[in-house]
C-alpha cells in the first residue's frame, strides 16, 4: 500500500503467536513498548500466511491510525478488553494463518493515509480487512484517486 503522506515504513520485530488470552496481552504489551518512540502512523496488522478474501489473498487483518503513537493510543483503552472482546478472531488467525506482525508507517497525515490504505485494501479485495469494522470514507478520498477508479 502507498500514499503520499508516508515518509517512512518499518516492521516491528516484536510478533504474536499467543496459544491464550494472557499470553496475548503480554505479547501485546511487549509490541506496544516496541512501538512507542514512532507517531504520527498508520499501522497494518499481518498474519505469516495469505487469508482468502473475496477477491485474491491477502495477509493484511486490520489497518488502523493513531495521531501518537500505538502505545498511547491502545493505552487510551484496557488491552484486557481488546483480548476479551477480539481474542476469538485474534486466536483464530493465528492458528490458521500463523503469527501475527505489524507494518508502521510513518505519515504526516494519519487520517488520510489510513482512508487510503482502507480504500486501496477494498479495491483490490472487495471488502475490509476481517478485523476493520469502519470502510474508508469516499469524501475523504483525494481526486487523483476518484478520476483513476473513473477510467
Amino acid at each position: 500500500m502507498k500514499c503520499n503522506y508516508v515518509k517512512d515504513h518499518l516492521v516491528l520485530t516484536k510478533t504474536i503467536n499467543a496459544e491464550t488470552k494472557e499470553q496475548f496481552i503480554e505479547q501485546f504489551k511487549e509490541l506496544l513498548i516496541e512501538s512507542k518512540p514512532y507517531t504520527g502512523l498508520v499501522y497494518v496488522w499481518n498474519t505469516q500466511r495469505p487469508i482468502p478474501r473475496a477477491k485474491g489473498m491477502s495477509t493484511v487483518v486490520y489497518i488502523g491510525k493513531a495521531e501518537g503513537s500505538m502505545f498511547i493510543r491502545y493505552s487510551n483503552t484496557d488491552i484486557r478488553h481488546e483480548a476479551i472482546e477480539f481474542w476469538d478472531r485474534y486466536s483464530y488467525f493465528i492458528r490458521e494463518f500463523g503469527k501475527l506482525q505489524i507494518d508502521i508507517h510513518l505519515t504526516t497525515n494519519p487520517s488520510q493515509t489510513e482512508n487510503n490504505f482502507l480504500y486501496h485494501y477494498h479495491s483490490e479485495h472487495m471488502e475490509l480487512p476481517p478485523l476493520n469494522l469502519r470502510s474508508f470514507r469516499r469524501y475523504m478520498l483525494e481526486c487523483n484517486l476518484i478520476a483513476a477508479e473513473e477510467d
